[in-house]
């Protein structure tokens, strides 16, 4: 069964709730490494390129299957990764097969973001750390960028 159509993350204007509605900085990158070959039968991750740029898609998002403006995670193999911008509209499209479909999933944000609707409320970079690494976060090392599309590595 194909999941719906999806954000992982509201927009950063509709998160603030104030200020530019023409807001679309990045805040959140997600990445994701398939642990077997994705194909037809184990399922993928079908991308509408560009969608985070517009915050106001819901409910438009069928219509991506129809002009066929998406982008398919398939026939991606073991350690392959895509990478994508936290508001990219996407869905998985589903396993046919008799086997499962690990990937490992790496969420990098700014500071301010606290995931809490996908992965729950605790944070590997919330465990103990060493005092050499304590100084640095996860987000220090995100580029610094304008906009974030879907990057397929393969």
């Amino acid at each position: 069964i194909d999941q719906e159509w999806h954000t992982d993350g509201d927009h950063y204007d509709q998160m603030a709730r104030v200020g530019d509605p023409n807001d679309h900085r990045p805040y959140a990158l997600c990445i994701f490494v398939p642990l077997i070959p994705l194909t037809k039968e184990t399922g993928f991750t079908r991308f509408w390129p560009k969608s985070h740029l517009y915050p106001n898609l819901l409910g438009l998002a069928r219509a991506a299957d129809a002009l066929q403006a998406t982008l398919d995670g398939v026939d991606l193999q073991p350690g392959d990764y895509v990478m994508y911008d936290y508001t990219t509209w996407h869905k998985g499209v589903g396993n046919s097969s008799d086997d499962e479909r690990p990937v490992i999933q790496f969420l990098y944000s700014c500071d301010w973001y606290k995931e809490t609707k996908n992965y729950g409320t605790t944070s590997v970079f919330d465990l103990p750390v060493s005092a050499e690494t304590a100084s640095r976060s996860a987000a220090d090392s995100l580029p610094a960028v304008s906009s974030i599309d879907v990057t397929m590595c393969q």
